[in-house]
């Protein structure tokens, strides 16, 4: 357990500790607190993180129900295949940028990575940039006659 997930423990079990004093506030039973801005400002939390662990606390009754979940991808879940990153280097090599790689890959698969992870995977691979000679090649004019 890391330093950060314990300390977003702590404050979530003790709001949980005050759930009941919460529910007599709300049902006009509470002799200390008149309104529940007054407990949390008591208390020292906000009123809106302490409603968000009640509702957790509501949907589940488990002791670990109101920590602060993760949210998000898990780690490498969207990551691309081995063969389509390959793919993709070996398109960027040849001076294609990442929306002309976007379409290339489009054209034989079916789940083509977007531009932004195109252009992730380039990086990685100090790809970003176009040296001078992929430049003068990119950019070379063919004409088949004048004008």
């Amino acid at each position: 357990m890391t330093n950060s997930t314990l300390l977003s423990q702590i404050p979530a079990r003790r709001m949980q500790g005050c759930i009941g004093e919460y529910e007599r506030i709300r049902r006009r039973e509470s002799t200390a607190f008149k309104t529940v801005r007054d407990f949390c400002i008591c208390h020292r939390f906000s009123r809106r993180n302490f409603m968000k662990i009640y509702r957790r606390c509501r949907q589940d009754p488990s002791p670990g129900s109101p920590v602060p979940q993760r949210c998000g991808p898990k780690y490498r879940t969207h990551r691309v295949g081995l063969q389509t990153g390959e793919r993709i280097i070996n398109l960027r090599r040849q001076g294609d940028n990442r929306c002309e790689i976007r379409d290339i890959l489009r054209e034989n698969a079916a789940s083509v990575p977007g531009p932004t992870t195109i252009c992730n995977i380039c990086r990685r691979h100090g790809l970003n940039r176009l040296h001078r000679v992929q430049k003068q090649e990119w950019r070379k004019i063919i004409m088949n006659r004048i004008g």
